[in-house]
This record gives C-alpha cells, structure tokens and sequence, in this order.
C-alpha cells in the first residue's frame, strides 16, 4: 500500500508538471515494481515512469521529469500531495475486480504477490500510514544518482 500511495504522489506530481503546466503530455504514469528477493532477504524495487510526448517535447520532458525526481527527495511531497494521493488510492482499493481477485489467489497458493491477508488488510494498513511514512518510503527508493533510463519510442 505504501508503494501505491508512493506511486500516486509521483504519477499526480508530473501529471501536474507535465501537463497542467507545460502542456507537454497528457498521461504521465509511475509505479514502484517490486520483485521479491530469491532469499527472503530485500526486495527488489524500481520506479517506472511512463510518459508520451511529442518528439520535440522529449529533452523538456526528459528534464523536468528529472528535476521533479530529484524533488521528491528535497524538499519532497507535500502533506496535501501525500493526501490527495492517498484518497486516490483508497478510492481505488474500492474497487474489486476479477482480476485482481484471481491474482490475489494466485499469490496466496505461490508465495509471489499480495495474498489473500495482506489484501484483506489493505483497510487496516492504511491507519498506520502516516504522511512521513511516504516521504521515508521515497528517500529510501528513488535514488536519482544511481540509474535513470530515458527512451524515446517512435509511436
């Protein structure tokens, strides 16, 4: 829950720069992959961005895409970014598909996803969030001076 709420307030952050303000894209997406260690020890976590964009919109995009990464650390998100992405995400936890049913399933027999409890406690896990929590969450997995691939695909 705390890598959607994380997702939320970097997907909302450039839907707001890179759209509202620069006119530059119209559907600015993150998620937080998270792949569970072989071993039982750490997970593995990436941040995915997905953006379209006119071509020659790629460098201003590819910069501002950029600075706003950077920013999610210093001085990071605001408690009402926190906040709206935190209704965002409770309002999607509503809604139950036959999807996300099979593989919430699936992942309670195979050991790999959100089981059948973990999705049962969304409700619960979410009291213990706190706005700090997700500014932790952020400092520990965006790491902007480690690896950040930018493609530009020819639609």
């Amino acid at each position: 829950m705390l890598a959607d709420v994380a997702a939320e307030v970097v997907s909302n952050r450039l839907l707001t720069r890179l759209r509202e303000e620069l006119g530059a894209s119209y559907s600015p997406f993150a998620t937080f992959d998270i792949t569970p260690a072989a071993d039982r020890g750490d997970d593995f976590v990436e941040l995915y961005i997905e953006v379209g964009t006119a071509p020659a919109q790629v460098d201003v995009v590819a910069a501002t895409m950029t600075a706003e990464i950077a920013a999610m650390l210093l001085p990071g998100p605001t408690d009402a970014e926190i906040e709206a992405a935190f209704a965002v995400v409770m309002e999607q936890f509503g809604f139950v598909s036959n999807d996300t049913l099979a593989d919430v399933l699936i992942a309670s027999r195979s050991g790999v996803g959100e089981t059948t409890d973990e999705y049962l406690r969304r409700w619960e896990l979410a009291s213990t969030l706190s706005l700090q929590s997700v500014r932790d969450y952020l400092s520990a997995t965006i790491h902007p001076e480690q690896y950040i691939e930018i493609r530009a695909i020819p639609r």
